[in-house]
């Protein structure tokens, strides 16, 4: 019967939608599907993948569900929700069947069954990205008419530069509740209320299964997990910009955080996902409804916060059993991989976002896992791990929560101490990163008092800790209190300067001078003296701050007898250049890879383009 309407006219999408919800509704539907007898085979998880012909043999109902639902989601907006009307009722008929719902093993089975929904969801992350990206149109609620939403979407779409598509009306459906509009883009996107209903369902069927069978399912899309280069299969990348399947995993937890964050959907009605029973206003209700309606008005920001809260801790677990399955690909290449930024993208995220005391207890139970076990990531590898990280601990030091603040502290303090204890050297990338890192809180914030609260608090735990307090660390923390201090006295000053760059340059020039010994920081604060230069169209000026970062890398280079003559290479261009301001210790550049023959020219040609732009083309 599904096969005589497989049309796209939208009578044929509601008879066959129709007759798949009558099918999902009869009351034996989990066994027609014939449940496998053991959701730990990793054979049957294989098969799980996606809605293959092994599939269908097995499970033919939900088979036939999920072929319909995967082509609905690329059709028109009115079209697809039938598909997600049909899974989030048939998600919600099994989670409340009382022959089921009160036995764990059983509710495995069943939803493990549904794996290859997820695969559906996750193969459409290219769309939802695009939606999420301010394109997201927030539709009227049910009752409104339908004049009523051509005007908003005209509305709308005014307001939406970058919604360039044009919108079209469409003839009334069989189905009030679908009122909706489409348009003639074959991507078209989603609103906020069903991407987060497809979440929903996504975050239902992912907590519903056991960990060991849900990493299974991830890890059976990859031939080679101990990889970076592993093949994904039978997963579409082309779909989701070849991303793999457990970067789109990922990507998919970090949105569903996204699209439930209470501090981002309270007071916004129409993002709500119970937006449409809190704006509709039907002309008859009985009195049952009426009593449920009001309990929904009376209790949704409570209703919101606790189901942020359950979003959270679903994601929590998700990503340390992911972190433990896949630390091997998430550390290759000293963590600069697609895999890693995926995941740490998240960590980042959640302490960028306002989250219950005891999910943020919970999170920097991860961060310290990841500190001791990925130390070479963090201090090895590219600095952003490590500087993006300080930041945002640096930022909830300044929390009212006294506990909060507390782990904050103890955070950054248990990353200087690994940092020592990983790399033994004088000036550790933790110690750099720290500074950098205050130096750009400064930047953003009006109030910094709580920084020196945060170093006040470093030389307590460094004085209470028996191992540390009398090794080099001890007076390497006391070394970094003081420069932090007088890099916030500094910064301050940058800000009064602004309208003199003659000075702000002069500041700047000072920090500089106070790094001697510490490569990083000097040519961080080069770095930031061209750019003030540049702003002021000080190109020649500019210029010459990258041909100084460009003879410290010479040094590297000479060192590494990639470039005999060193700095001396620029002598013809400049006098300027004193050896005596790159002299540091061989351990004290932590990130000497970074100085390589690409980074080196890469300065010499902003030299050049600056120097242009100075028109001293005698250079």
């Amino acid at each position: 019967m599904v096969e005589n309407f497989i049309g796209d006219d939208q009578t044929e999408v509601s008879i066959r939608f129709d007759t798949l919800i009558q099918l999902s509704n009869y009351e034996n539907f989990v066994p027609l599907n014939l449940p496998i007898d053991s959701p730990y085979n990793k054979f049957a998880i294989k098969n799980l993948q996606e809605i293959s012909q092994q599939y269908a043999i097995n499970h033919f109902p939900l088979w036939l569900i999920f072929s319909q639902v995967r082509g609905i989601l690329n059709s028109s907006y009115e079209s697809r929700k039938y598909g997600i009307r049909l899974m989030r009722n048939l998600l919600i008929k099994l989670h409340f069947d009382d022959r089921y719902n009160g036995n764990n093993v059983s509710m495995y089975r069943i939803h493990i069954l549904f794996l290859p929904f997820v695969t559906i969801i996750t193969e459409n992350l290219h769309i939802f990205e695009q939606s999420m990206l301010g394109n997201v149109l927030d539709l009227p609620d049910d009752s409104t008419s339908l004049s009523d939403i051509r005007g908003s979407v005209k509305e709308e779409v005014s307001n939406k530069k970058k919604w360039t598509a044009s919108l079209k009306t469409i003839k009334e459906p069989l189905y009030p509740d679908f009122k909706v509009y489409s348009n003639d883009s074959e991507n078209m996107l989603y609103s906020k209320k069903d991407l987060r209903e497809i979440m929903m369902m996504f975050l239902q069927i992912i907590s519903s299964i056991d960990f060991n069978v849900a990493m299974d399912y991830i890890k059976s899309f990859c031939t080679n997990v101990a990889s970076t280069s592993s093949s994904y299969t039978p997963y579409d990348t082309k779909k989701s910009k070849n991303k793999s399947f457990p970067e789109s995993f990922l990507s998919m937890l970090k949105m569903s955080l996204s699209l439930f964050d209470y501090q981002v959907t309270h007071g916004k009605r129409k993002s709500n996902i119970f937006a449409t029973m809190h704006s509709a206003k039907p002309t008859r209700l009985d009195s049952s409804v009426k009593i449920y309606t009001s309990f929904i008005n009376g209790h949704k920001a409570e209703m919101d916060s606790n189901l942020f809260y359950e979003v959270c801790m679903i994601i929590l677990d998700y990503i340390e059993k992911i972190y433990s399955s896949f630390k091997t690909v998430i550390e290759s290449e000293l963590g600069d991989n697609s895999m890693m930024k995926s995941f740490f993208s998240i960590h980042i995220f959640l302490l960028q976002t306002t989250v219950p005391f005891i999910i943020r207890k919970h999170h920097f139970s991860l961060i310290r896992q990841f500190v001791s076990k990925s130390s070479q990531v963090l201090f090895k590898g590219s600095n952003k791990y490590c500087y993006t990280l300080c930041i945002e601990l640096l930022k909830l030091t300044s929390c009212d929560i006294e506990g909060i603040k507390k782990e904050a502290q103890l955070l950054i303090y248990l990353i200087l101490r690994s940092d020592y204890s990983f790399s033994g050297l004088l000036y550790h990338r933790s110690y750099i990163s720290i500074i950098m890192a205050c130096s750009t809180v400064v930047d953003q914030s009006s109030c910094f008092n709580f920084l020196f609260d945060a170093m006040k608090e470093l030389w307590n735990l460094v004085k209470s800790d028996e191992i540390m307090k009398n090794s080099d660390f001890s007076s390497q923390i006391s070394d970094l209190t003081k420069r932090v201090k007088n890099i916030i006295r500094l910064t301050v000053r940058f800000k009064e300067l602004e309208t003199n760059p003659e000075s702000l340059v002069d500041a700047h020039c000072s920090i500089f001078n106070s790094f001697t010994g510490v490569p990083e920081l000097q040519q961080t604060w080069l770095e930031r003296i061209a750019l003030i230069q540049t702003k002021h169209e000080n190109h020649s000026e500019a210029a010459m701050c990258y041909i100084e970062i460009a003879a410290l890398i010479a040094l590297t280079l000479k060192r590494k007898k990639i470039l005999p003559n060193g700095y001396l290479v620029f002598e013809p261009i400049t006098p300027n250049i004193n050896p005596n301001e790159f002299t540091f210790k061989e351990d004290a550049l932590t990130d000497e890879n970074l100085h390589t023959l690409d980074t080196f020219i890469s300065n010499i040609k902003k030299a050049s383009n600056s120097f242009i732009k100075a028109e001293r083309y005698e250079i």
